[in-house]
């Protein structure tokens, strides 16, 4: 149940500054075949890229949690001062000599910066939502899935522009969100302060059975989403190909299949009260799960067919997102469970470090569409980690 003491504006502007300050995650990806033409590199490229966003993200959560600069500083204000590193980062390497190590370290440094934009988002909305909380969450795990397809929405449009324009839009955006929040969203009457971050809780909470499971299957679905989310453009555009060129708007398309992830979100959000969040968020890691298994098979399906089972891939990859990340929550020991989620939330994207690489290095001697069998690994071990747990 919400509060119904919080402003009716508060969790709609949060949404909309969080959606607009995810969109720089994932920025370079809708335009990095163009990226790559001009460089001369492989557009496995994406990939590298990608992973140095990850990377830079667990470096930004590990500062953040030594230093405990959420609790010491005024949130809105630390919000809005990630975006400005951000986007100024994003923007900058449009204007340096082009490189891929130039083009690296940037989006290192933007993935630095976001550790100070999606958690403290989620902290600036727990400070208002005592109660409702969990509603809450998947409304901001539904901005950061749009965020995420935005770039892909805004390459759409701008087709025949320079590529270097998609970043200054995204950059443009991200600030305007970021301003957004921080004239008109202060702080919440619920804040608390952090605990002392501890890097090992994450062992001690592990001797829990409920906190293993959870992680665990939290752990499979970062393995899978951020793999399927960096290569839809490439499975479209495979598709394409092996339909003898199909004309289809890879950037349109991309765009809606990774965007359809925060319907799914909201949809398990609502139903998980009533379903129970450990069923609702294993059922939704199984439907994923069988359409990595399902991919070669999709590539003989009619174009229509195809576009739909994405569609559904999309869904469910990501509607589970808040469900794990409530789970965890609840399952984690209260005497270390800021540490204990801040570890889990570290280790799952150091792991997507790994499998976001993975189908464009296998490539190489299997199809593309093959390669996901790898992916599909990681939702059977959360699927399997979590049967005991319904």
């Amino acid at each position: 149940m919400q509060d119904q003491s919080v402003p009716v504006h508060i969790l709609p502007l949060i949404v909309i500054s969080q959606f607009a300050g995810c969109a720089l995650w994932f920025a370079p990806n809708a335009v990095m075949d163009l990226v790559a033409l001009e460089l001369g590199v492989a557009n496995q490229g994406v990939a590298a890229v990608t992973a140095a966003v990850q990377l830079g993200f667990i470096a930004g959560t590990l500062f953040f949690a030594f230093t405990a600069l959420p609790d010491r500083l005024n949130g809105p204000k630390l919000f809005f001062g990630c975006i400005i590193v951000a986007a100024t980062l994003n923007a900058l390497v449009t204007l340096l000599p082009l490189s891929f190590v130039s083009m690296l370290l940037t989006r290192f440094g933007v993935g630095f910066a976001i550790a100070g934009i999606y958690p403290i988002g989620m902290k600036i909305a727990a400070t208002w939502y005592d109660k409702g909380l969990g509603r809450s969450l998947a409304w901001l795990i539904a901005a950061l899935v749009v965020g995420t397809a935005a770039p892909h929405l805004v390459r759409a449009f701008n087709l025949s522009l320079d590529w270097r324009f998609v970043l200054w839009v995204l950059s443009a955006l991200s600030v305007a969100g970021g301003l957004l929040l921080w004239l008109f969203i202060p702080e919440g009457p619920h804040k608390r302060p952090g605990a002392r971050f501890d890097p090992q809780a994450v062992i001690r909470a592990f001797r829990s059975p409920r906190f293993r499971a959870s992680a665990l299957g939290y752990f499979g679905h970062v393995w899978e989403v951020y793999a399927f989310w960096v290569f839809v453009p490439f499975l479209l555009a495979a598709y394409s190909q092996s339909q003898g060129d199909l004309a289809l708007s890879v950037p349109v398309w991309s765009f809606l299949i990774i965007a359809i992830g925060a319907l799914g979100s909201i949809v398990a959000g609502t139903l998980s009260p009533r379903l129970g969040t450990g069923f609702m968020a294993t059922s939704l890691l199984s439907v994923s799960f069988a359409c990595c298994l399902a991919l070669p098979l999709a590539f003989q399906l009619p174009p229509w067919a195809f576009l739909a089972y994405l569609l559904i891939w999309g869904a469910f990859v990501a509607g589970d997102s808040g469900l794990f990340s409530a789970l965890n929550a609840q399952s984690a020991p209260p005497a270390y469970a800021g540490s204990a989620l801040t570890m889990v939330l570290c280790i799952g994207f150091a792991l997507s470090v790994i499998s976001i690489p993975l189908p464009g290095l296998v490539a190489n001697w299997i199809s593309i569409e093959h390669s996901f069998w790898l992916i599909a690994l990681g939702p059977a071990i959360g699927i399997w980690a979590m049967k005991n747990q319904l």
